[in-house]
């Protein structure tokens, strides 16, 4: 009874405060705002596909952009969404393939960088979790408050897991709220729900709950250390600079530095190399043989074969790149949730990768069969799918969660309340 009397207190007091009014105006401010402007972009994006469809149907060539249609979550979660298109042109007899692969550095800074959903949860409500939480316990010591409930025999837990829960219930009020106005602003153009999609939209929900969770604990540990508010809220503003910017940052160099790859366009300088040597072996063949019908027809199967076997070992090298890279970003919790999310959404790397393997392919089969333009067909995990390759994400922010929570029990315990 006495922690659901300090949750029901906290969340009072929470409510007619003037942070929360301010708070859930912000909040709706930037909803509305973020749903107009991924509305536009994903209009934008979904008629470039549509168009470039019927530009492939209308000269049945190779002579194509290839384009992936846009996922219905990317509204929600962009991600890599809009990177999923290529180029291929064919001039005569030799097949240049040229794929928009950004450096991983930019691939990753794209994934980050979105004013969708994941923007408001990784930078405001993160930054809002911080402050609710960051004076829970300092605000009362220096109120004076603290020492009288605990006089009251009022145990030192009941009071931590009170105003723990009381302020988590108003974060995920304030979170529940944004993305239903976000959910609102755009469904009626877009989404026909079905159970995949609802599931998924649940899930990225819980994603974002367990993250907004994760800093609200992080601002109460620091506060059940600290002495004054402002020492607390300077700590844990420092703490989050350190997790949302600056180790996403160093972890990307890191991964630069231990897993090199040629950037796109050193990939591309060779691939003319080994065209130019492949039509000089032509040449001379041509001029040492009657059969000048045999040489081109050996000339492209090389030339396709050399082709598929460097965009595959420079596909391999990034896809290695890129793993490595988020593995050690998972040390950042941004890293986890924004790779979690976009998977959910199919939107996030493993799906970017996927498609980049099966545009390769179309291609390369579409060369050595002399076929014409084929619509591709890109396969998608379902969401207990998606779920199972985001698992490691929601486990790596749990435990966070769980880490700063039994720290700011051990101090509470331990703290002088004088």
């Amino acid at each position: 009874m006495k922690i659901k009397y300090i949750i029901l207190c906290e969340i009072q007091k929470s409510i007619l405060s003037r942070k929360f009014v301010y708070t859930l105006m912000i909040c709706t401010l930037l909803s509305i705002s973020s749903a107009y402007l991924m509305l536009q972009d994903y209009k934008k994006r979904l008629s470039n596909a549509e168009k470039s469809e019927q530009v492939n149907i209308a000269y049945n060539s190779l002579l194509s952009k290839i384009v992936k249609r846009p996922e219905p979550l990317s509204v929600l979660i962009r991600g890599l969404d809009e990177l999923n298109s290529s180029y291929v042109t064919v001039h005569g007899s030799a097949l240049q393939l040229s794929i928009q692969e950004p450096p991983v550095t930019n691939i990753l800074k794209y994934l980050f960088s979105q004013p969708d959903l994941t923007y408001l949860v990784k930078i405001v409500m993160s930054l809002l979790a911080i402050f609710f939480a960051f004076d829970i316990i300092t605000a009362e010591k220096e109120g004076g408050t603290l020492k009288l409930m605990l006089a009251n025999n009022i145990a030192r837990s009941s009071i931590l897991f009170g105003k723990i829960l009381g302020t988590l219930i108003i974060l995920v009020i304030i979170f529940t709220i944004t993305l239903l106005i976000l959910l609102i602003s755009i469904a009626h153009q877009l989404f026909t729900f079905d159970i995949e999609l609802i599931t998924r939209i649940l899930l990225i929900y819980v994603f974002s709950i367990s993250y907004i969770y994760l800093f609200s604990s992080l601002a109460v540990f620091f506060s059940t250390v600290s002495y004054k508010s402002s020492t607390s809220l300077f700590t844990s503003l420092f703490v989050w600079v350190c997790l949302v910017f600056l180790i996403p940052t160093i972890m990307v160099k890191l991964g630069q530095r231990y897993k090199p790859i040629p950037s796109n366009e050193q990939h591309l300088v060779v691939k003319s190399i080994k065209i130019a040597d492949l039509k000089e072996d032509l040449n001379k063949n041509i001029k040492k043989t009657s059969n000048i019908q045999e040489s081109i027809r050996i000339f492209l199967g090389n030339l396709v074969e050399s082709l598929e076997r460097l965009d595959e070992a420079y596909l391999t090298a990034l896809t290695d790149q890129i793993e490595f890279t988020l593995n050690i970003l998972r040390l950042s919790p941004v890293a986890s949730y924004v790779n979690g999310v976009t998977t959910l959404a199919s939107t996030g790397i493993s799906d970017y990768l996927t498609s980049r393997s099966t545009v390769l392919t179309h291609i390369y089969e579409s060369a050595k069969n002399h076929s014409g333009y084929k619509p591709i067909r890109f396969s998608k995990a379902r969401a207990s799918e998606s779920f199972k390759h985001a698992l490691p994400d929601l486990l790596s922010l749990l435990m966070f969660s769980v880490l700063f929570t039994v720290l700011s029990i051990y101090c509470f315990n331990h703290y002088d309340v004088r």
